[in-house]
């Protein structure tokens, strides 16, 4: 489930009091909201690695630094709305890893 709209009014700085996300309560100050960081993570990287060529082929550390920095930042535009943002790397199979997740289930079951 996810919070509608909330990025459009984060981005242009209207103030927590000003807004009610549906499904949360009268005052979002304080409310708890669950971020699937996987897909953050996902959204991110492909938009990145367009940006910073040079440090997603040459060096993959810095290039996860700033994906770290940019969940970060919105991290903290949400605590700024008065949101308890809760980060969450738990939840179903992403299609999008079918290929990976099939090839390590794979390898575990191999013998030694």
């Amino acid at each position: 489930m996810g919070v509608h709209d909330l990025w459009k009014h984060l981005l242009v700085g209207v103030a927590a009091t000003h807004y009610t996300p549906r499904g949360l309560a009268s005052e979002p100050g304080g409310a708890s909201i669950g971020v699937d960081a996987s897909m953050w993570i996902h959204q991110l990287a492909p938009k990145l690695a367009q940006q910073f060529p040079e440090v997603y082929l040459e060096d993959k550390e810095a290039f996860f630094a700033l994906i770290a920095v940019q969940m970060a930042s919105r991290v903290t535009r949400m605590c700024s709305a008065g949101c308890i943002v809760h980060l969450v790397f738990d939840g179903p199979a992403m299609v999008s890893k079918g290929f990976a997740a099939t090839a390590r289930r794979t390898a575990r079951q191999e013998p030694a």
